[in-house]
């Protein structure tokens, strides 16, 4: 694709030339990049195509062989060494030249910085990455995947061998952190992407990144340079709206009229959002499920009043574009914040100040407890938390958090309220009185980081063990969490702990359906539940390197030999299926020869985007332990926790 700076060509040329070269240009970029994800996905998969397996040698040998397992890859270019002669002295100076940099190893962060090294790549094959990288799960809640695939796209790395076959690598790293809601990233990421790579594609990124953190005047300028080369009715309508920011309405109502008399005005929340901006609509948008960047800067720059279905749509950036709009009310705030925060794209701190900024009378206030659990949600959780914090009595304290867990935990929000709460947490002594809040004040504080308040709630429950059952409980069901968390923890794997673990960790509430017909349906799904949560923790344990006594195994065997085959099947647990082979062994032929970038990359898109409560137990100890053998152990540990607190271990 050509540079997409205009030239003299376009000035001085005839209008029929440039017209024809507008359409051809045009169709050429939409041949390119709409069509290159099914184009690559129609190829035979280049996992285990033999002419496209990754080299083992990386660098050219010194007489120029091809490296090894790599036939037919062209090398990197490199210009012959020059030799020069200084005037003064008349000595002959031998200079040996760079080779070319290729534009897509260009990143932002070194080692030091959090990326994962220039060698990242190292013995992949370009066509395998480019493959993966637009299969990468970007709306993942996982931390730690989000983590991962933050620092891989960012990371300064030579780019891997093999000759491209689709878009850049750096095109298609912006498209990733475009569709994660990584804004800044991606704004440090094209200010370094070299200038020849300023096609329509990236220039679309940035244009809609910039409406995200409301910056349409530095937009504008983009725009005027693509619209003269693209007649896409992106750049059509950013034309209009720059036009109506510079002043220039006659001719924003010109283009409005122009496109509507071409059949565009299928977007009739764009006609209206600028109809509202020159002075010919009034009226309040009542719906926009699915935003767009665009419509959403308009509505801001117009103070329009954003629908409650707003907060339907799933782009994290555009979660946390409407968290902080002003144009939303408090409570479509703040429904946008929890989930941006839940996503990764907004600041936990945020989260706590809009929560904040929600109004209550003085007559909820006082009724705390009972006005949240009637009101629930958003709001509810909201009235919690401004109650904990003001709240002086400890156990009048535990209560208030643990309602408000609660309330996260049912609005699949568990992990943003356990960070939200974790500093409030850290303020609690633990004490005897408070023992029935011991096991979720540990969780809480094991999986935000703060290991040292846990054991602190862990040693009260070992103190009150002997006398109390309730202790016990406490100690077998924080136990696996610290053995997953500390890799310095010495409490052995032995038999016996794993077993009280097996007998107190795993009790489900074994109730009836709800309509009381059939008691055994809740027992049996309660026995599933136990299954599958000891599975889980197993799994996970040997997966970080923990691997339990031989002889919970053996205790598990002979308890399945007794069980009728039908009460091994779950009732009402998701499917939990495995991820294709192809992903399965391109990820071990990755790790064992120690590709890092490639080994992250498969680990990844074989978790997937959903929850990791629906990732198969034998996944995930393949994928942790793979991640361990490439050296990334605090990764795995982590993603090895999040796994168990949300298989709710």
């Amino acid at each position: 694709m050509k540079n997409f700076h205009a030239d003299a060509s376009w000035k001085n040329g005839d209008a029929f030339s440039a017209i024809r070269l507008l359409v051809a240009s045009s169709l050429v970029f939409s041949m390119s990049y709409t069509g290159f994800v099914a184009a690559r996905e129609a190829r035979s998969d280049p996992v285990f195509s033999p002419q496209s397996r990754p080299p083992v040698v990386l660098t050219p040998s010194s007489d120029g062989e091809k490296p090894a397992g790599g036939a037919g890859l062209p090398l990197p270019k490199r210009t012959e060494p020059a030799s020069v002669t200084d005037v003064e002295s008349g000595a002959h100076i031998e200079t040996d030249m760079l080779q070319t940099i290729d534009p897509d190893s260009v990143g932002i962060w070194d080692v030091e910085q959090g990326g994962f090294g220039t060698e990242m790549w190292s013995g992949s094959n370009r066509q395998t990455v480019e493959w993966l990288l637009p299969k990468l799960p970007v709306t993942t809640h996982s931390r730690t995947m989000r983590d991962l695939m933050r620092r891989l796209l960012l990371s300064n790395a030579t780019a891997p061998y093999g000759v491209s076959e689709g878009v850049s690598l750096m095109a298609l790293r912006i498209a990733r952190l475009m569709a994660m809601g990584d804004t800044e990233a991606v704004e440090s990421l094209l200010g370094v992407a070299p200038v020849h790579l300023d096609d329509e594609a990236l220039l679309r990124a940035q244009v809609n990144n910039l409406f995200l953190v409301n910056d349409s005047a530095e937009a504008c300028p983009h725009i005027m340079v693509a619209v003269r080369k693209s007649q896409d009715s992106f750049w059509q309508k950013g034309l209009i709206f720059c036009q109506v920011l510079n002043g220039e309405n006659a001719r924003a109502a010109l283009g409005v009229n122009l496109m509507r008399e071409q059949g565009m005005d299928a977007d009739s929340v764009f006609f209206r959002l600028v109809g509202s901006l020159l002075g010919e609509w009034e009226g309040e948008i009542n719906s926009l499920s699915y935003p767009t960047a665009l419509q959403l800067a308009i509505a801001r720059a117009g103070n329009l009043r954003l629908p409650g279905d707003v907060t339907q749509t799933q782009n994290p950036a555009l979660l946390a574009a409407i968290a902080i709009s002003p144009n939303a009310d408090p409570e479509i705030r703040l429904t946008a914040a929890e989930k941006a925060e839940s996503a990764g794209v907004l600041s936990t701190e945020s989260l706590r100040q809009i929560y904040a900024s929600i109004e209550f009378t003085s007559e909820e206030l006082e009724s705390a407890l009972t006005t949240a659990e009637a009101i629930d949600g958003p709001r509810g959780r909201a009235l919690l938390l401004r109650t904990a914090k003001v709240q002086d009595v400890p156990t009048a304290r535990a209560e208030v958090l643990l309602t408000f867990l609660e309330s996260a935990r049912n609005g699949d929000l568990y992990e943003t309220a356990a960070r939200v709460i974790s500093p409030i947490l850290i303020d609690i002594a633990p004490a005897a009185e408070l023992i029935w809040f011991a096991e979720e004040a540990g969780r809480v504080l094991i999986f935000t980081g703060a290991l040292e308040q846990a054991m602190d709630w862990y040693d009260l429950a070992e103190r009150e063990a002997p006398g109390l059952p309730e202790a016990r409980q406490v100690t077998a069901r924080l136990w696996p969490l610290i053995q997953l968390s500390n890799p310095d923890e010495p409490t052995p794997l032995d038999g016996a702990m794993t077993k009280a673990w097996v007998k107190q960790g795993v009790v489900v509430l074994m109730s009836s359906d709800e309509d009381g017909d059939d008691p055994s349906a809740g027992i049996k799904n309660a026995e599933s539940v136990a299954r599958y949560r000891g599975d889980m923790l197993l799994g996970l344990l040997d997966s970080v390197g923990k691997p339990v006594d031989i002889s919970v195994w053996e205790d598990r065997f002979q308890k399945a030999l007794g069980e009728k085959e039908e009460a091994q099947k779950s009732v009402s647990l998701p499917d939990l299926s495995l991820p294709s082979p192809v992903l399965w062994y391109g990820l071990r032929m990755a790790a064992e020869e120690l590709r890092l970038g490639e080994t992250i990359l498969f680990s990844l898109v074989a978790l997937g985007s959903g929850d990791l409560s629906l990732v198969h137990p034998i996944t995930l100890n393949e994928i942790i332990s793979h991640l361990r053998l490439v050296g990334l152990d605090k990764e795995a540990r982590a993603l090895a926790l999040e796994a168990a607190i949300a298989a709710g271990l």
